[in-house]
């Protein structure tokens, strides 16, 4: 901490001889309470239309594994074009949380390897046994089925 007050006086002495009218220092933030409680935030995450943002960690499929492990995914379907989401892969446990849609709309087969629940226009799919799923989404008078592989 000192030493980076330090740089940053020698830093606003260096650009003052220079003259004025090159650059000006950069403005030094007030000391926190100590060093173990300073946090230096990183770049905030930018929401994209094509990807939903998740509610949980939603770490990317590796190289070696095309599955998400035990995620809850994000499909909001005022966002999303459907015709583009053909597949996905969760590990057990994980969730398809499907945004702005009817009761009784979305339909799943086979029942026997998912939990879901419905409310306020959304439907959470849970995927408890390993299988394939196809999860079927109408949308303006057209059928979306997405096939999602449990593993």
């Amino acid at each position: 901490m000192i030493g980076s007050r330090v740089l940053a006086v020698l830093l606003v002495l260096a650009v003052a001889g220079c003259g004025s009218d090159l650059v000006s220092p950069l403005p030094v933030a007030a000391p926190g309470p100590s060093p173990s409680t300073v946090v230096t935030p990183g770049p905030a995450p930018s929401p994209s239309p094509s990807r939903p943002t998740p509610t949980r960690a939603r770490p990317s499929p590796s190289a070696r594994s095309a599955c998400w492990g035990a995620i809850q995914h994000d499909l909001d379907l005022r966002t999303t074009e459907l015709a583009l989401v053909r597949s996905m892969c969760f590990a057990v446990g994980g969730i398809l949380r499907v945004q702005g849609i009817g009761p009784g709309e979305l339909t799943v087969e086979p029942e026997r390897l998912v939990s879901s629940n419905y409310e306020a226009g959304v439907v959470d799919i849970r995927f408890v046994r390993p299988g394939t799923v196809t999860v079927t989404i109408p949308q303006q008078g057209r059928l979306y089925p997405i096939t999602v592989v449990v593993r």
